[in-house]
């Protein structure tokens, strides 16, 4: 719908500008994906997401072990993760973020 389409430009403008200033200001940024995202922010933000260079986003919701974090076990309530959640969500973005800086070569310049 209309909204989220401007919405959606909205935060890829935004995104893009950050990203130019970090790159003037030889900063090395990147973008992640939250652990859970609402159904009415899902395709605003994922639109915005998937726009974006490959080289400055990793997705740590990609991994295998990452629909664990959807297991009642794991939540504190439904937006939240309670401590065993969030020990394999750091895991899960410990991991990515090693990928990230090992296959991209997020530390080259």
């Amino acid at each position: 719908n209309t909204p989220n389409l401007v919405e959606t430009k909205i935060l890829y403008i935004y995104l893009s500008d950050l990203s130019q200033n970090a790159k003037q200001e030889n900063v090395k940024l990147f973008y992640f994906l939250p652990n859970r995202i609402s159904p009415e922010n899902r395709e605003i933000i994922m639109t915005a997401y998937n726009s974006l260079p490959d080289s400055i986003k990793f997705n740590p919701n990609s991994s295998p072990e990452f629909n664990q974090l959807m297991l009642p076990k794991n939540s504190w309530d439904l937006p939240h993760l309670n401590d065993s959640g969030a020990r394999i969500y750091s895991k899960i973005f410990a991991d990515e973020f090693k990928n990230q800086i090992i296959d991209k070569g997020y530390l080259k310049n």
